[in-house]
């Protein structure tokens, strides 16, 4: 049921992406910009992680607001939900 999910959401996304970009875009270059993009993005979240669990290491008195704790506790990381690549 999450695999046809994910696919429906796939889908759903590349259509709007292609309806949105004024020139003619096939699935198969969307798909790709989509891939590019989420690797980017993956390294970002990553990185961001790293930072924050070096700052939280060098700054262990600071409190973190509520939101940002619920947002980007370790346990929300590991638990989150995992990308797979196409």
């Amino acid at each position: 049921m999450i695999q046809r999910l994910n696919e429906i959401i796939d889908a759903a996304l590349c259509h709007q992406l292609v309806e949105s970009y004024p020139s003619p875009l096939t699935l198969a270059d969307v798909r790709s910009r989509i891939s590019e993009r989420l690797v980017t993005v993956q390294l970002l979240s990553t990185r961001h992680s790293e930072l924050l669990t070096a700052f939280k290491s060098m700054h262990p008195n600071i409190e973190f607001p509520a939101l940002h704790k619920e947002l980007f506790s370790q346990e929300v990381i590991d638990c989150g939900p995992q990308l797979d690549q196409p």
